[in-house]
């Protein structure tokens, strides 16, 4: 089995998954605090908060 080198995340996802309610900005700023040097930003909005942030963390320097 070949072992992932990434994994994108999508606020809105994480939301949904936590239950949460009206946290969605919480969620996007964690998600872009927890980025290190080599992470993407796949997608993004003009606020950066939205249910639609999606960012590829790389898993090989954690």
């Amino acid at each position: 089995m070949r072992e992932k080198v990434y994994i994108d995340l999508v606020s809105g996802d994480i939301h949904k998954q936590l239950s949460l309610k009206n946290r969605m900005p919480d969620v996007c700023r964690i998600m872009y605090d927890k980025m290190i040097y080599g992470d993407e930003v796949l997608n993004t909005t003009p606020s950066g908060f939205s249910s639609t942030i999606k960012i590829r963390y790389y898993l090989r320097n954690r």
